[in-house]
Formats: structure tokens, sequence, C-alpha cells
């Protein structure tokens, strides 16, 4: 609020209602980007002489700290040929409203609550960080047809074998696609 020179008059209530807002115009912002770099990837991609909706991506994952005990996590993954990031998911292993209800998880305020907050929890990973960009890779797979009408053809990780594995052992096309490396 210093930066945008507000006073310090905000309730609780209306600073989260404002982080509300700018979250929404942010996230329909980056649909919008991701959009249009999917069907710039896509020009691309059949100019090159491959099938326009087939894609070659790479994928890589960061950590909100080092090694393998951090709580948040991202994951991207960018088209060969534009270069631009065509997806991304963030995963998370802890929520600050829950964490404030840490002592009373057994209150009937807390479940009263809980049930309201549930659906925008920020928990959305269970298990170590390292699955963090496993599974988000994955979810961006599953969901690359009902978001973009793409495939993800072929991936290129950064050396960590099990994203890939995983790829191959879900098969997110079925056996109409097989992801290759």
């Amino acid at each position: 609020c210093g930066l945008m020179d507000m006073s310090h008059g905000f309730s609780p209530s209306t600073y989260y209602d404002l982080v509300e807002h700018i979250w929404i115009a942010a996230k329909t912002v980056a649909s919008i980007v991701f959009r249009r770099a999917v069907e710039e990837e896509q020009q691309k991609n059949e100019n090159a002489g491959n099938v326009k909706n087939h894609l070659t991506v790479s994928g890589d994952g960061s950590w909100a700290r080092r090694g393998f005990s951090s709580l948040i996590g991202l994951a991207t993954l960018i088209g060969k040929y534009s270069g631009k990031v065509l997806d991304l998911v963030v995963k998370s292993s802890v929520c600050k409203k829950c964490s404030m209800w840490k002592g009373n998880k057994d209150d009937i305020e807390f479940n009263v609550w809980y049930e309201e907050h549930q659906s925008t929890c920020d928990i959305n990973h269970e298990g170590s960080a390292g699955l963090m960009e496993v599974n988000s890779v994955i979810e961006m797979f599953e969901r690359s047809v009902s978001l973009h009408n793409v495939y993800y053809e072929k991936y290129v990780g950064d050396g960590d074998t099990k994203t890939f594995k995983q790829l191959k052992d879900i098969a997110p096309y079925g056996e109409d696609v097989i992801v290759k490396k």
C-alpha cells in the first residue's frame, strides 16, 4: 500500500478484496498472453512443416527456496519455435489463511469457515517439493487440449527423468498421441 501512496486505513477485509481483484485481473491477462503465445507457436510449428497443433515444448520448475523443503513451486512449458511461455502452474503445500487456524482445526467454527474457504484454499499439492515439477507438467499436458486444443507431442526436460517417465506412464493423450523425448 505504501508504494501506491495509500493511507493506513484499509481494513483486512478491504485489503483482501483488493488482492482478490488484482488476482482476477492478473489471471485474465495471463490467460490472454498464453493463448496468443500458443497461437504463435502453432503458426511457427506449421511453418516448420509440422502438424499445427502437435507441439514440442520444454519444461522446467522453480521453487521459492532451494532444496527439497520448499512449500511453493511452479513449472512452465515453453514453445520450441516461439520461445514463449505457453502454460504455467503454481503448486503450494501451504495456505496462510489455514495456518491462522492451526491450533483450532477441531473447532466447529473452523469447520464452518473451511467449508467456505476450501474452494479458494492455496493448498493444491501434497508430497515432496521435488514432485511439484512433475505434477505441474502433467497437469499442463492433461489440460492442453481443453485449454488450447493442442497436443504437447515432444517434451524436452532439464535432465530430470522423473517427469518424462511419469508422462509416458500416464499417457495424457491416450494411445492417439505418444509423448516423445
